[in-house]
């Protein structure tokens, strides 16, 4: 099967010489991936009827500063009252979000631009890298970290890699929009969730303890998007699922269409992040044109009980990775 790795500039000017843009290519399917943001900016996927493209992006997330398609870090999702103590002290990050802090900041890693430190064509792979010290982004200590995407006909993996001098937190994710028909909305999208627990939110920050799954947030059986943006998901969903067991690879959710396609979510994280927007404008996108499926650690877990788990020790190295299948 026919395989490579390319890479190119951006643009014309200085600032997007700087910026590659890595193109893998795996039989019939194809992944855009620039160093801005470690970001997938296009995946195609091999269907009955050709290749089908099926994630939305920004045509502009410099600009934007969009995270569509971006990695996100070092801790994703939101840390409540934009601090948390840590081994005695007490960090007060950016707060970029109504109060909170949000996804890494606006010096995070999406708006980052990563090297390429490796390109292998014959395995239709890149690795991205990237060094944060706290004065960049207000997290204790300096971390480095690798993004590894490898694309194969059926799928496209990324692994990420960290490790820090100085005791510090990660827990990362990667913010596609997925829409796998091309259609408008994502509203006859159906949403397969085999996980067994709802972390109830309150404008985004965790409520209580995680709760069995029952009645509407049981999508064991799957659900189609728009039965659930109903009620109080009228105009957005927002939701976090968690899963039950021992760390490792495991299945987080399918996202699947009428026409056959199905894509498969794994990772080695514990939780999912569900996310639909009236306000994708922001991103550079039309509303609800995408859904975003984000493997992660709960939010506010710089906070609570997950803090152990996202943990990155001095000396030692944190692997966590997201595989897409279709």
């Amino acid at each position: 099967m026919a395989r490579n790795a390319s890479v190119k500039h951006l643009g014309r000017s200085k600032a997007e010489k700087e910026i590659k843009v890595v193109t893998l290519t795996c039989g019939k399917a194809s992944a855009e991936l620039w160093s801005y943001g470690a970001r997938i900016h296009k995946l195609s996927v091999p269907t009955e009827k050709g290749s089908q493209e099926i994630i939305k992006t920004s045509s502009d997330p410099i600009g934007k500063r969009s995270f569509a398609g971006a990695a996100v870090g070092r801790v994703a999702n939101i840390i409540k009252k934009a601090q948390f103590e840590f081994e005695g002290n007490r960090y007060m990050l950016e707060d970029n979000f109504g109060g909170d802090h949000i996804h890494g900041g606006t010096k995070g890693f999406h708006a980052q631009n990563w090297r390429v430190s490796d390109l292998r064509p014959e395995e239709s792979m890149v690795r991205f890298y990237l060094k944060l010290t706290s004065s960049d982004d207000g997290y204790p200590g300096t971390i480095e970290v690798t993004l590894t995407y490898r694309l194969d006909e059926n799928g496209l993996s990324a692994e990420y890699r960290a490790q820090s001098r100085h005791d510090t937190l990660f827990a990362p994710t990667i913010h596609p929009f997925f829409n796998l028909s091309g259609s408008r909305t994502i509203m006859d999208h159906k949403l397969t969730i085999p996980l067994q627990y709802l972390q109830r939110l309150d404008e985004g920050v965790p409520k209580g303890r995680p709760v069995p799954v029952k009645g509407w947030n049981d999508l064991q059986k799957g659900v189609k998007v728009e039965k659930l943006m109903i009620g109080p998901r009228k105009e957005v969903l927002n939701l976090c699922w968690i899963r039950d067991g021992l760390p490792g690879m495991e299945h987080l959710c399918t996202l699947s269409v009428d026409s056959g396609l199905e894509l498969q979510i794994h990772s080695t994280m514990p939780a999912l992040q569900v996310y639909t927007s009236n306000t994708l404008k922001d991103d550079g996108l039309r509303s609800y044109s995408g859904i975003a499926l984000e493997p992660e650690y709960p939010p506010d877990s710089a906070n609570r009980v997950m803090k152990n788990r996202i943990l990155l020790k001095a000396g030692n190295a944190r692997r966590e990775v997201i595989a897409y299948r279709w």
